[in-house]
């Protein structure tokens, strides 16, 4: 079978680029042929699989140029047609390109058979994840529009735009023949807005070599730095922890536009000196700063689509806390594969940090369970496997360009 993958984010260091390096050479040992088109920039990190490359967005990330630049992206069609013609794939991969499921794009791909892989919530919300003010995500049930201003997730300057994407994103529910999405939470939320043909598939994640043994006490977090992941969270729970544990230090590996917010709280806490922000972290760095790591923390205060963080944790024998949200529920079963908090409750998660730094015994038991876990539900031969028969399925139900 021939797969073109197409996605916007391939360019960008980060956990999308290194699903896809880990990806397209699993399925080409299994004797698929696969392409990638991305956007300028996308060579520098997956030069070997690229084919094509287009222009992404040059109007800004601002609501108003991501719609304008939606409706048409014109460049990019030009080039996605290109790789199309080349290529003459069996099935095409979409992923992040909600951005380009305009007009122009609808017609370079509408004869081809399409999956869409859906890596959080953007095709239903204009925040791109499930998140409410009161976090009880009751708000976020319906499709996205008026409640949104209401609850004050979205002003109203930016109805229009928002407007124009959803109108898009209803029209690719003709043409996006199958989504798959990382965890029944999103699976369900798609479900309930119109996106009927969504099936479950959870992520890969690289087993590599498990690491097991005692550790520091470092508690690490892995990811952007910005409201919804909850890092605020980490930071207001460092004192209560730092009461018990006086050593215990947290690390913080990503950058975002909380950055210099969050340095500033941690200032104010009296937490500097045990907060360290080591900016972006390449992914080849990532089991090193595992390897010193007595946990990994996900203090998410919205319902993640996923949680690559936790499933690579997971699968390098970092025992795990997680927000009880979302798919971290779905991939920590609490004092069973790791432990769980509640979401924004700054006590709770400081008990569960020192509980899994002090207890050695429950540390290994939850690692080992966890490595486990990855092993039967989220490795790379796993996920190859089923994405591949997703694909063929696809591609059996109607015809492709070579045909």
């Amino acid at each position: 079978m021939r797969i073109l993958f197409i996605d916007d984010y391939a360019r960008r260091l980060g956990g999308v680029s290194a699903y896809l390096a880990n990806l397209l050479p699993a399925l080409k040992a299994r004797g698929h042929a696969v392409g990638l088109c991305g956007p300028v920039g996308t060579r520098n990190l997956l030069r070997e699989h690229v084919i094509s490359e287009y222009l992404s967005n040059p109007l800004g990330w601002s609501e108003c140029g991501r719609a304008l630049w939606s409706l048409c992206s014109p460049l990019g069609a030009v080039k996605v047609r290109k790789a199309l013609a080349e290529f003459r794939p069996d099935v095409v991969h979409l992923g992040g390109c909600t951005s380009h499921l305009g007009l122009a794009w609808v017609k370079a791909l509408e004869q081809v058979p399409t999956v869409y892989r859906a890596h959080n919530y953007e095709l239903v919300r204009p925040e791109q994840a499930l998140y409410a003010r009161d976090l009880n995500q009751r708000n976020c049930d319906g499709q996205a529009g008026w409640i949104c201003v209401a609850v004050g997730c979205r002003p109203l300057w930016k109805q229009p735009a928002d407007r124009l994407m959803q109108w898009m994103s209803r029209r690719a529910q003709r043409w996006i023949d199958r989504v798959v999405a990382a965890s029944t939470a999103l699976v369900e939320s798609l479900r309930r807005t119109g996106w009927a043909n969504t099936t479950y598939l959870p992520l890969g994640v690289p087993l590599g070599e498990f690491q097991e043994g005692r550790r520091g006490q470092v508690i690490i977090y892995v990811g952007r730095l910005s409201p919804e992941k909850g890092v605020q969270v980490l930071l207001r729970a460092m004192p209560l922890v730092l009461r018990r544990l006086p050593n215990c230090q947290a690390w913080l590996a990503g950058d975002g536009r909380l950055r210099g917010q969050l340095m500033r709280q941690a200032k104010k806490l009296g937490v500097s000196e045990s907060v360290r922000f080591l900016g972006p972290v390449g992914y080849g760095q990532l089991p090193s700063l595992h390897a010193g790591a007595g946990a990994l923390v996900a203090p998410s205060v919205c319902a993640e689509s996923f949680g690559l963080s936790v499933a690579e944790a997971q699968a390098w024998g970092t025992p795990v806390i997680a927000s009880d949200v979302g798919g971290l529920a779905e991939l920590v079963r609490d004092r069973e594969t790791g432990l769980l908090c509640r979401p924004n409750d700054p006590q709770d998660l400081s008990d569960r940090m020192v509980e899994i730094l002090t207890d050695t015994a429950l540390a290994r038991a939850l690692a080992r369970n966890a490595r486990t876990f990855a092993e039967r539900h989220l490795s790379f031969d796993v996920h190859a496997d089923r994405l591949l028969e997703t694909c063929q399925q696809v591609a059996d139900s109607r015809p492709s360009l070579r045909q």
